[in-house]
């Protein structure tokens, strides 16, 4: 399967006892949103090379990325003591999405979220919280990577016809195993809201 192999040479490093490792913290997606992101992968994959695939013959699923960084293993149970408490506080979340956009460097897509004042204040009291546990790499307004390939320029026009993903309720978020540009190559411990 597509991001197969990356995640089985993360996986015998963390299980060897590598020190260090990347995280992805992120909200999950409903299924309809989740087939209508494969979709637009799909479209934007067509005649490019890419390094992003989202569908039944891949690991890698779609996500809204809140932050990326590098913990040590050592340090993974107290990040998820952290975080579990935290979202035991945090009421269920409306996200709405804003436009879509093609990185000026004309590698990625995404789909940015509009701009949520409960969850930018979230993500900013996490950041306080987990400092001393998480090398932030990353971290961006909030959105969905829609594709990653060598020339997505020419896309632009069709992405731009496209419907924005619909509204949905947040209700689960999922720290994972974070791969080669920010992809999520497996769960490893989820977060439902109250």
């Amino acid at each position: 399967m597509f991001g197969e192999q990356e995640l089985n040479e993360l996986e015998q490093k963390f299980n060897g006892g590598d020190p260090a490792f990347r995280i992805n913290l992120h909200i999950v997606l409903p299924d309809d949103l989740i087939r209508q992101v494969q979709a637009l992968n799909a479209m934007l994959n067509k005649d490019v090379r890419f390094s992003l695939r989202f569908d039944d013959d891949s690991i890698m699923q779609p996500h809204i990325t809140l932050f990326i960084g590098t913990i040590n293993t050592r340090d993974f149970d107290e990040v998820c003591n952290i975080l579990q408490e935290e979202f035991k506080n945090l009421p269920a979340l409306k996200i709405e999405f804003q436009n879509y956009e093609i990185s000026k460097n004309g590698r990625w897509a995404f789909a940015y979220i509009k701009q949520n004042s409960a969850l930018n204040s979230f993500i900013k009291n996490l950041h306080t919280k987990l400092r001393d546990y998480v090398k932030f790499d990353w971290a961006s307004a909030p959105h969905i990577t829609l594709a990653r390939a060598d020339n997505l320029r020419s896309k632009q026009q069709l992405l731009s016809t496209q419907k924005l993903p619909t509204t949905f309720t947040a209700t689960q978020f999922t720290l994972g195993i974070c791969g080669t540009f920010g992809t999520v190559l497996k769960p490893l411990a989820s977060f439902p809201l109250a």
